[in-house]
């Protein structure tokens, strides 16, 4: 996955709400339908006793402006802090995928 054409390992920072775009890169030249599911959550660094946290973060709302095929528009979310981009690819027939992309907002 690319989040304005850097990889999960690049120092991605954004600004509060600013619009950027993503894409999974992959063949896509089977013959089955591809739906891809589109998320951000906030990082979870939280470590009680240095065990990761067990409850799911919750799913960042109105993040996601429109999709289509691997490709997403978002815009980040209004909080500075650590977040994630994650999709999910499903096919016909019954196979998925999953990846994500770290990234951060910083207020200016």
């Amino acid at each position: 996955m690319l989040l304005n054409a850097h990889g999960a390992a690049d120092n991605i920072i954004f600004s509060p709400k600013e619009r950027c775009s993503a894409e999974v890169l992959m063949d896509n030249s089977g013959k089955g339908a591809i739906t891809v599911k589109w998320e951000i959550y906030p990082e979870d660094w939280y470590k009680k006793n240095n065990t990761n946290n067990i409850i799911k973060p919750k799913q960042v709302l109105g993040t996601i402006l429109s999709a289509s095929d691997l490709k997403v528009n978002i815009q980040t979310p209004q909080l500075p802090g650590p977040y994630r981009l994650f999709a999910a690819i499903y096919d016909s027939y019954g196979h998925v995928a999953t990846c994500n992309t770290p990234f951060y907002v910083m207020a200016k």
